[in-house]
């Protein structure tokens, strides 16, 4: 890369990150907001969302900054993606059981137990969703803008921080591509680990996609399909467990709906592995469809 070229580049990076920054802080207090108003399985779905694209953009930020960035608020985003992820599980499951029960009625029972438990996680996210502190947060995270700010004004250190977040994005690609072998063994415990890894590139490239020439809306659109195509397989691993204990129980009651629900799900996983492996191409494509220019 010629010096012209870095000195019109280079300072687009506080731009963009401090944007990011902004734009990711809006989407969570909006999310928040929602989720308080109405904690349904999409509201929650939406709020750990922004709260892993907000985690995303701090990590990136982190990368620029002297002694990283906003650690204090990054371990409560954390603790609040824990405290909403079996909600948000508990409420795909309902979901699937409820379109699996008309075909295995037997299922019945089993989703007013889900559909019970449901309403009491419900009221302990909403304590949760109410006891999200913004006012530190917001405070952290404007202090750390304006560090930022304050550092990319030096065209040099732009220079280096542009290197330095493209190298983030770099790490995170390298870090999901050491997991794919695994997860195209076709263990669902390793497509697990491939997908959160691969997350976690998505989301570091959507915050830096201005800096991208070939990061257009249609590979974040691919990338999306392709991380959804994973969390279909979790899912689906996940119910069949929760489902097969119950099913033992009821085996008795509804020996050939049991089996048959045993052979639906079994073959539902099968479909789904199989075509996760045969898109294995797909993600090398994404690094080259939105490389950083010069890679």
């Amino acid at each position: 890369m010629s010096k012209s070229a870095s000195k019109i580049r280079a300072p687009a990076v506080g731009a963009v990150l401090l944007q990011s920054m902004a734009g990711r802080w809006d989407a969570f207090g909006n999310q928040v907001a929602r989720a308080r108003k109405n904690p349904t399985e999409r509201t929650i779905h939406d709020l750990r969302v922004a709260t892993r694209r907000l985690i995303a953009t701090l990590d990136i930020v982190g990368t620029a900054l002297p002694g990283g960035a906003c650690r204090r608020s990054r371990r409560q985003l954390k603790r609040y993606l824990r405290a909403f992820s079996t909600l948000r599980d508990l409420q795909v499951q309902i979901i699937a059981v409820r379109e699996l029960a008309v075909r295995f009625p037997f299922l019945q029972p089993f989703l007013t137990v889900l559909m019970v438990r449901e309403t009491l996680l419900v009221k302990r996210s909403r304590r949760e969703v109410f006891a999200i502190q913004m006012t530190p947060m917001e405070r952290e995270v404007s202090a750390a803008g304006h560090r930022l700010e304050s550092l990319l004004a030096d065209p040099v250190m732009a220079d280096a921080a542009r290197s330095a977040v493209l190298g983030a994005l770099g790490s995170a690609f390298v870090r999901a591509g050491g997991l794919k072998a695994g997860a195209m063994t076709g263990k669902t415990n390793r497509i697990h680990r491939f997908r959160i890894a691969f997350k976690r590139f998505r989301y570091t490239l959507e915050a830096l996609q201005p800096l991208l020439h070939d990061a257009t809306g249609e590979v974040l659109k691919a990338m999306n399909r392709y991380q959804v195509m994973m969390g279909e397989i979790q899912d689906v691993d996940v119910l069949e467990s929760m489902v097969s204990i119950f099913a033992r129980r009821r085996a008795r009651s509804a020996p050939v709906q049991s089996l048959r629900l045993k052979e639906h799900l079994a073959d539902r996983r099968k479909d789904l592995i199989t075509r996760f492996i045969a898109s294995a191409g797909e993600f090398d494509r994404f690094w080259r469809d939105s490389s950083p220019p010069g890679c």
